[in-house]
C-alpha cells in the first residue's frame, strides 16, 4: 500500500486532481478503442453466434467507458468544489509512463489479449500482482467474483443511483473539511466561520 500524500495548498490539489482528470480520460479513450475495434455482426464475417458474443464485449466495454466517464465527472465535481475549472484534456497517445505513475502506460489497443491483460492491469485492486496465465482464466476468475458480488445489488440502475449518493456524500464531506485557505476567495464567504 502506498503512503498517502499530504497535500499542502490548494494548488497542489488542483495539480493532482488535473493529472486524475487526464488519467480518466485516457483510460476512457482506450476502452472505447477497444470498442470499436470489434467487427460489427454478421457482416463482418462472423457466424450468428460469434456476432452475439462480439456485441455482448462491445455492450461490456461500452459499460466500462460509461463508467469512466463518471470517474471523469467525480473528478471535475472535486474540480469545481475548489473553485478550478475542469480539465477534459489529455496527453497524445502512446504514454509510456513518465507523465502519470510509475507502471502506468497507456496506449490505444484492439481488443484482444494484450487490451485484456492491460485493462485487468489497470483495474486490479491495490498491491494485486497479474500472473502469467491468459487473460481470458484471470479474467473469468475476476468475472466470478464480480458476478457473485453484484448479484447482491437489486438492479443495476439501483448500484448506480447508490453510486451517485455515495458520490455526492463524500464530495460534501471533503468540501466540509476544506480548510478556509485552501477554497478560492468567493468560496470563503460561503464557508462562513469555518476554521
Amino acid at each position: 500500500m502506498t503512503e498517502p500524500r499530504v497535500v499542502a495548498h490548494r494548488e497542489q490539489l488542483w495539480w493532482l486532481l488535473a493529472e486524475a482528470a487526464q488519467l480518466e480520460h485516457m483510460i476512457m479513450c482506450e476502452y472505447l478503442y477497444a470498442e470499436f475495434s470489434l467487427k460489427n455482426g454478421s457482416g463482418g464475417g462472423l457466424t450468428a453466434g460469434q456476432a452475439e458474443a462480439v456485441g455482448r464485449w462491445r455492450t461490456t466495454l461500452h459499460e466500462i467507458a460509461v463508467q469512466e466517464m463518471l470517474h471523469l465527472a467525480l473528478v471535475s465535481n472535486l474540480m469545481t468544489a475548489i473553485g478550478a475549472a475542469p480539465v477534459f484534456g489529455r496527453p497524445n497517445f502512446p504514454q509510456r509512463s513518465g507523465y502519470f505513475p510509475a507502471g502506468v502506460q497507456l496506449d490505444l489497443l484492439p481488443f484482444g489479449e494484450q487490451a485484456l491483460r492491460h485493462y485487468l492491469f489497470l483495474e486490479r485492486p491495490e498491491g494485486m500482482e497479474l500472473g502469467r496465465e491468459p487473460a481470458w482464466a484471470l479474467l473469468h476468475e475476476r468475472s466470478a467474483f464480480l458476478t457473485h458480488r453484484y448479484a447482491q445489488t437489486t438492479s443495476a440502475h439501483q448500484a448506480v443511483h447508490d453510486a451517485h449518493q455515495r458520490a455526492a456524500v463524500i464530495t460534501a464531506a471533503i468540501a466540509a473539511h476544506v480548510p478556509v485557505g485552501l477554497l478560492p476567495s468567493g468560496a470563503a464567504l460561503a464557508a462562513g466561520d469555518r476554521h
